[in-house]
């Protein structure tokens, strides 16, 4: 095994790892790196392949059955070695290949293959942010399956991202530690970004099944007055109201249409009643509380705009869509109270966009698919002015800075803004993407994002456009300003928290589907929601900072009190001192006699843990800690060896080797 796992690291060290010095290498934020592993053409060798299949097998060749699933794409060809070696020993093998986001044509499938109820190992070629494991054990949970192990050929040896995956019950077994490479990461200059939200639960409409998953924006969730019910529409064409704490459905309201877009209007609430539209082209307003309606109208073929509304005016606004050559889209105003017509205007293409209303200017504005920025009077209807781009503009524009100008995105991969008052053009930038997305202003300056996958920065004063955050999905989530931070999510089913402030991601979160809505925020109940593509209402939380759970283990005398000798931590003599692992897998260590004077090494136990993963002895485990905590052989065996004697002895480290 070791002259077989020696030849594989030469392989790795020759083939697949790549310096900076060697070739210009760039991250995704576009900035130089010192290294990177490329396994791609390890990964078509079929002599490494065969290596990598026959310790695979020695480790997991005593399951009668099993089942091993990846993430597209990078580990294909590794799945496929290991099932055909899995055939030549005689056990009983399937395996699964998990998609970044549902396939949007033929049977749909976010997992390919057939499921099976046996054990299952998840692999992957690198183990850095553990992103791409729990996204695989995030689908698979939904369909049942639960990992037993996590497979990894190079792990880099982030505790941050082991503790997080040893919290979601995924243990990760790995060939190679970064380390023994000699290579090392300054992890405080790039510190963990998942592991700070949790799932709190996830509602699947009980009405037919999704026909077809349409890749578009869907209906974002909208929360009543006290936090206490939130609504979204579905693509079978229900509006749903859910207990916003529960998840629990409260009522649900057909439609009744047959259009597999359903409803992909965002609903409003405003005093007790929700007002929607569905593609249909039905506009209603229903009881907040049974969802019985109160009124209901049809004045166009289809609507897929979302409703704004005017308290001064006591009116709705809304863009429709119309089944005729010669008058295709327009804008509409309806009464409040009743639903009856009050004004309306034409376009000569549909109007999918949705009109966003500015009661200091009492003037809505609206994109057209024929790429024209309306802006029209509240009250009348009159069009104050028009602005022609280049692109349909399915999105909302946005007012800011006190509603003197006007910000929209257009499918021209434009983001134009203009004066309120007259439309003419103040600054113009270009994305790398269609733009499905409402633009964010916050303090000077214009967030958008782009189907390209990124986030773009625009500082109004400076006109510098940035290409902030990229990410790996297309997005149609507009961003949205959530505790002065930016949200949004992505079609690969990630949630990013971007920090105006730093300027940098500062959390991510990784949900089983496409994110097809913007995040909402219910500031009552702490809660994060989302409508993903498959119709379900996600809601997540930010995980609470609590201290962690602990394990006290007296030490024997002197072997504690010795390592804290060694470390000059100061602590006084004592007969007896304390061992605390805790479940981050760090180690506090205090005198007995005085809990207040304790000494925490953040990380140890996790490097423990990694390295029982790779079967070493009790004396390997010395030696590499001692190596990594730069300190003598004799100090370690002398200290070290009696405290992990100690744990052992304790049964909390079950696979240690004499």
């Amino acid at each position: 095994m070791d002259k077989q796992l020696n030849a594989l690291k030469s392989e790795i060290q020759e083939r697949a790892l790549i310096w900076g010095s060697q070739e210009p290498l760039i991250d995704h934020r576009g900035k130089s790196v010192r290294f990177l592993f490329d396994f791609r053409p390890l990964l078509q060798d079929p002599a490494f392949l065969s290596s990598i299949a026959d310790i695979f097998w020695k480790r997991y060749g005593h399951y009668k059955k099993i089942q091993i699933a990846t993430l597209e794409l990078g580990c294909v060809t590794l799945l496929g070695a290991l099932l055909l070696k899995a055939k030549e020993l005689k056990i009983d093998a399937n395996g699964l290949v998990i998609r970044k986001s549902r396939k949007k044509t033929g049977r749909q499938r976010v997992i390919e293959g057939g499921i099976t109820q046996s054990p299952t190992i998840v692999i992957d070629d690198i183990m850095n942010s553990g992103g791409s494991f729990l996204k695989v054990q995030k689908v698979l949970q939904d369909a049942d399956v639960d990992i037993k192990e996590a497979f990894a050929i190079l792990n880099f040896g982030n505790r941050d991202a082991n503790a997080v995956l040893s919290k979601n019950g995924l243990k990760v077994h790995s060939l190679f530690l970064l380390k023994e490479f000699d290579i090392t990461i300054d992890r405080k200059a790039d510190p963990a970004k998942l592991g700070q939200f949790q799932d709190v639960f996830s509602f699947t409409p009980s009405s037919s099944p999704v026909k077809r998953y349409e890749i578009f924006p869907q209906s974002n969730p909208a929360l009543d007055s006290t936090g206490s019910s939130i609504f979204y529409g579905t693509s079978t064409g229900d509006l749903i109201c859910l207990n916003a704490k529960t998840g629990k459905q409260i009522w649900r309201y057909s439609t009744e249409t047959i259009d597999p877009k359903g409803i992909a209007s965002t609903p409003v609430y405003h005093q007790g009643i929700v007002y929607g539209a569905a593609y249909n082209g039905k506009v209603f307003a229903l009881n907040a509380k049974n969802g019985r309606a109160i009124w209901e109208r049809r004045y166009a073929d289809w609507i897929g705009s979302s409703p704004a509304i005017s308290v001064k005016d006591k009116s709705l606004f809304i863009g429709i869509e119309h089944a005729t050559l010669h008058r295709k889209g327009g804008l509409m105003s309806l009464d409040l109270k009743t639903g009856d017509l009050k004004w309306q205007i034409s376009s000569d293409e549909f109007i999918h966009g949705s009109p966003v209303y500015s009661a200091k200017n009492n003037s809505v504005a609206v994109g057209t698919n024929d790429g024209h920025l309306l802006m029209v009077d509240a009250k009348t209807g009159h069009i104050l002015w028009k602005f022609k781009t280049l692109g349909p503009m399915k999105s909302s524009p946005v007012f800011f800075e006190e509603d003197k100008y006007i910000a929209v995105a257009s499918h021209d991969a434009g983001v134009y803004c203009m004066r309120a008052k007259d439309g003419k053009l103040q600054q113009f930038f270009r994305t790398e993407g269609i733009n499905y997305s409402k633009p964010l202003y916050y303090k000077g300056q214009l967030y958008t994002v782009s189907d390209d996958g990124s986030l773009y920065r625009l500082d109004l004063k400076t006109r510098k456009v940035s290409q902030d955050l990229t990410t790996s999905g297309r997005i149609f989530s507009s961003p949205v300003l959530i505790q002065n931070k930016i949200f949004f999510g992505n079609n690969n089913g990630q949630i990013f928290e971007y920090d105006p402030r730093t300027r940098h991601l500062s959390a991510e979160h990784i949900v089983a589907d496409r994110v097809l809505s913007s995040i909402v925020f219910n500031a009552k109940k702490n809660l994060f929601y989302f409508h993903s593509s498959d119709d379900r209402l996600f809601a997540f939380a930010r995980k609470k900072k609590a201290k962690p759970e602990s394990i006290l283990i007296p030490a024997k005398k002197g072997s504690v009190r010795g390592f804290e000798n060694m470390l000059g931590n100061g602590f006084r003599r004592s007969a007896e001192s304390v061992t605390r692992i805790n479940k981050d897998g760090s180690l506090t260590i205090f005198n007995a006699q005085d809990r207040n004077h304790e000494l925490l090494l953040e990380g140890l136990a996790v490097d423990v843990w990694m390295l029982l993963e790779e079967s070493r002895s009790l004396k390997e485990i010395v030696a590499i800690l001692a190596l990594w905590r730069k300190i003598s052989h004799s100090q370690a065996q002398r200290h070290l060896k009696p405290i992990l004697r100690q744990l052992f002895s304790e049964g909390l480290l079950q696979s240690i080797r004499p």
